[in-house]
C-alpha cells in the first residue's frame, strides 16, 4: 500500500499545478505551443539567422503565487528534473551551440519542494 504525498494543498490546487506550461517568447515574439501528448506542449522546428534569446516567463495563468514556483531547463534534450538548471534569466542560443543542428530546450514549472511538477514544453530550433 503507497502513502499519499501530503503537501498541505487541496487536490484541485495540485491537479491545476500539473496542468502548468511555462509562457515563453523568442526573439521578443510570443509562440503558441500544441498539445503532442497529455503531459507534453511543444512546438515545431523554427530556424533563426545568427542567435536566439528564449524568455520563459514567470506567468502560468494560474491563481498560484509566481514565487511558489521555479522553472528547470535543459538545453541538451533531457528532460527536465528537480537537479535541472533554475531559470533565471532569458536563455541565448548562438551558431556556437547549434552550429546549423537541432538544439531542444526543455523546460518544466516545479513546486519550490520540487514535488510535483507541471506540463513539459518542449522547443527545437536551429541557428544558422
Amino acid at each position: 500500500m503507497t502513502t499519499p504525498i501530503n503537501n498541505n494543498r487541496p487536490s484541485a490546487s495540485i491537479a491545476r499545478f500539473r496542468r502548468l506550461v511555462p509562457n515563453f517568447t523568442i526573439n521578443g515574439n510570443p509562440y503558441q505551443t500544441r498539445q503532442t501528448v497529455s503531459s507534453v506542449q511543444t512546438l515545431d522546428t523554427l530556424t533563426f539567422d545568427s542567435l536566439a534569446t528564449i524568455n520563459l516567463g514567470n506567468s502560468f495563468g494560474t491563481r498560484e503565487e509566481p514565487g511558489d514556483f521555479e522553472i528547470r531547463y535543459t538545453i541538451n534534450g533531457d528532460v527536465p528534473t528537480k537537479n535541472s538548471s533554475v531559470y533565471s534569466r532569458p536563455i541565448v542560443l548562438d551558431r556556437t551551440i547549434s552550429n546549423g543542428e537541432i538544439v531542444t530546450i526543455q523546460a518544466k514549472v516545479f513546486d519550490k519542494q520540487s514535488i510535483l511538477s507541471g506540463k513539459l514544453l518542449k522547443i527545437q530550433l536551429i541557428i544558422k
